[in-house]
């Protein structure tokens, strides 16, 4: 998939991430979103940390489900380190397995 995004830059807030929070951010005027939180920390850390921020059943429903079932592409676990929000081109390239749960990607975003 090769599409414009939006990077929100929500790495300031903490807690979850709900409808408010979202209603907070420009328009999306590519269609795309991602969503730069607290997450992208543990990157460099080696356990898991328990404070990470999640979207709510309002900010995006019965949460995976609402959202595949709109049409967005899911992608978790994304190094958003150092990405300014901003417009981007985004660049993802799934590998095709069997699986019906997700399968990992190479991601990029380019300056648009």
């Amino acid at each position: 998939m090769i599409c414009l995004c939006q990077v929100w830059d929500l790495s300031e807030t903490s807690g979850s991430i709900d409808a408010t929070l979202l209603s907070r951010q420009p328009a999306p005027d590519q269609g795309r979103v991602l969503l730069r939180t607290v997450n992208f920390h543990p990157w460099g850390e080696p356990s898991f940390r328990s404070d990470h921020q999640a979207l709510t059943v309002d900010g995006a429903g019965t949460v995976h489900r609402r959202l595949l079932q709109g049409g967005a592409m899911v992608l978790e676990g994304l190094d958003l380190n150092g990405v300014p929000a901003g417009r981007y081109e985004l660049i993802c390239l799934p590998l095709k397995l069997s699986c019906d749960d997700g399968t990992p990607c190479r991601a990029l975003l380019r300056c648009y």
